[in-house]
């Protein structure tokens, strides 16, 4: 009697030996009077096989031939099982463990990714992540602000207080007796002659000096004209 062919071989009526499915060919349907199947897209088969093997996650099949192993996906990149192409990690997300078989991860705030790469960047001090868009690089601070480091936003250099280096990754100084400052500001302003910083507060404005007293530049009181001596000019800038 007639022998049966294998699995993964094939033969027609009258045919006296059993064809092997070649490579990219599978004997799905395991009946050895049919012809072997092609695999399909994103799968390939050796030769005489009974199964096609799908291409797993991080490879794909790339020249759409069965008959060939899939390849792998390059780092910041990755592919799901039986893909025909790789994705490129887009803007804002990164391929960080390395591994094209895992989709790339968001970048978090205070960080950002330009497209197909393994890391994620930190916003360094000085700039922030005003958009919190990891797509998108880091904005540099404005003067009379500051940020740290993987920063969302620009701190603002309060009343009082100044960005006197133009540094905008270094903390805010505050002014010193007899100045003040207005928010966001780079210079401390100096209580002119016959003003005083009563209150030692540099978030407040100088005050002027009242009739019969008097005070110097960058003062933080006004002197009272003493006993025998009178404000003759009613000039609070001289002395009495």
């Amino acid at each position: 009697p007639c022998e049966g062919c294998d699995l993964g071989f094939y033969s027609p009526v009258g045919v006296t030996v059993c064809t092997p499915c070649s490579s990219g060919r599978a004997d799905l349907d395991h009946n050895p009077s049919t012809p072997c199947d092609f695999c399909h897209a994103g799968s390939f088969s050796a030769p005489q096989a009974w199964a096609c093997v799908d291409c797993r996650a991080g490879l794909f099949d790339g020249d759409f031939d069965p008959s060939t192993p899939c390849s792998s996906c390059l780092v910041g990149q990755f592919s799901a099982s039986t893909s025909t192409r790789c994705t490129v990690c887009l803007a804002g997300t990164a391929d960080t463990d390395d591994d094209p078989g895992t989709p790339c991860a968001d970048c978090s705030a205070g960080r950002f990714a330009p497209i197909n790469t393994t890391w994620c960047t930190d916003c360094v001090g000085g700039t922030a992540d005003l958009d919190q868009t990891a797509a998108t690089q880091c904005t540099p601070c404005s003067a009379g602000r500051y940020s740290a480091h993987a920063a969302t936003r620009c701190e603002v250099c309060v009343a009082g207080r100044i960005d006197d280096d133009a540094d905008p990754s270094t903390e805010c100084v505050s002014c010193q007796p007899g100045q003040y400052s207005d928010s966001e500001s780079t210079t401390c302003t100096t209580c002119v002659a016959g003003w005083a910083d009563h209150d030692s507060d540099p978030a407040t404005e100088c005050v002027r000096c009242t009739e019969g007293h008097y005070a110097g530049a960058g003062e933080t009181v006004c002197a009272s004209c003493a006993a025998g001596e009178y404000d003759g000019d009613r000039d609070a800038s001289t002395p009495c």
